[in-house]
């Protein structure tokens, strides 16, 4: 909207998110798989959950195709089993580390607050900038 202008206000309620993040400890146990959010999931931020999902799946169905074609013998779903699981991992660990994990910054918790300098008059658009 052309003209409108937000400005800061103060937190009317500030709140930690805490996530459960689960790995499964097996992914193949005979001819059953597990893939996805069945094999692993965590917190919803930045798709992290649906990307290492959509690898583990294009991972998986070539190495099915190679066994069911009898290209490859069944080992080669081993192989899904330790490197997805791994990167799941890798993930999981990763999220953990996030900025949900971070304590909340000093104006959050009321102690200091940084102002944002208005915008002198004909500066160039503000979007992209932030206050530190």
């Amino acid at each position: 909207m052309p003209g409108l202008r937000l400005d800061p206000t103060e937190p009317l309620w500030l709140n930690r998110a805490r996530f459960s993040d689960r790995v499964a400890a097996r992914l193949r146990h005979g001819r059953g798989l597990l893939a996805g959010d069945a094999a692993h999931a965590w917190a919803p931020v930045g798709g992290h959950g649906m990307n290492v999902g959509i690898l583990g799946a294009h991972n998986l169905a070539w190495k099915l195709a190679a066994v069911h074609r009898g290209q490859a013998g069944e080992g080669l779903l081993d192989t899904y089993c330790h490197e997805q699981r791994r990167m799941a991992v890798r993930y999981v660990r990763e999220m953990r580390f996030n900025f949900m994990e971070l304590p909340l910054p000093r104006w959050a918790t009321g102690r200091s607050r940084p102002r944002c300098p208005a915008p002198s008059p004909g500066a160039a658009s503000s979007a992209g900038s932030t206050c530190a």
